[in-house]
């Protein structure tokens, strides 16, 4: 997405995880008013991984979006981002159903 920061915006929700301070990296969500209402909460986990989870009819369902750093990333940032993906998909309750996205 490209934004910084984190944080929602309303009309069509969207909520997003971005850099502090620069426009780079950054994932986000546009939601439509069904899935707004269905919208249990969020959590910005970093510039490269977020996560929302939903309720539908039958169970709950935690959708992890995430920006994988590309082939020209550092060593470090790649295991920073395996590390808080692997933390995030840890903290989704059990019983949710999980989608992931890059």
């Amino acid at each position: 997405m490209r934004w910084t920061a984190s944080g929602e915006m309303h009309g069509c929700k969207v909520i997003w995880s971005g850099n502090e301070q620069k426009h780079e990296a950054g994932v986000g969500f546009l939601l439509s008013r069904r899935a707004g209402e269905a919208l249990l909460g969020y959590k910005p986990v970093s510039d490269r991984v977020m996560v929302a989870r939903f309720q539908t009819r039958q169970f709950n369902m935690s959708v992890v979006q995430v920006y994988a750093p590309t082939s020209d990333g550092t060593d470090e940032q790649m295991e920073q981002f395996y590390a808080d993906l692997e933390t995030t998909l840890d903290d989704i309750p059990k019983k949710d159903i999980i989608i992931a996205g890059d």
